[in-house]
């Protein structure tokens, strides 16, 4: 298996990032979901979560990409309030708006970025938004 990194990007521990590797497949990200939600579940608050996606411009999608990127993403942990992606390379950027479209009714949830500093804005604003009690 290819090991997606997780670490929190925050001392707030309030953004994790999933650093993707060139390859990897599904069972590489369940793993990563199960590690993200202990990492979740070893805080000392319950303040929501942002995830940013990153992954290498030329890596590749595993198989099955859209049936099992739409249940990945339906399936979320709760805490999770934003989920961005950034990098990736045409196809698979393409794929992930279609998922959010298709599929999840272009749920506002999801972004996408040109870089981790822009993706840590959209979770940040949405940080914003939800203490400003607009949901």
């Amino acid at each position: 298996m290819n090991e997606i990194k997780i670490t929190w990007n925050n001392p707030e521990q309030t953004i994790l990032l999933f650093e993707f590797p060139l390859a990897w497949m599904w069972a590489d990200f369940a793993n990563a979901q199960k590690v993200a939600g202990e990492m979740m579940d070893s805080r000392t608050h319950e303040l929501p979560v942002g995830i940013v996606f990153i992954l290498p411009e030329k890596g590749k999608l595993p198989p099955i990409a859209l049936t099992a990127s739409r249940q990945a993403l339906a399936l979320r942990d709760q805490r999770v309030v934003k989920i961005v992606m950034v990098g990736g390379n045409q196809l698979t950027r393409t794929m992930w708006e279609s998922v959010i479209g298709l599929f999840l009714d272009g749920a506002t949830d999801y972004g996408l970025a040109d870089s981790v500093d822009a993706a840590m804005a959209i979770v940040t604003a949405r940080f914003g938004e939800l203490s400003r009690g607009n949901v």
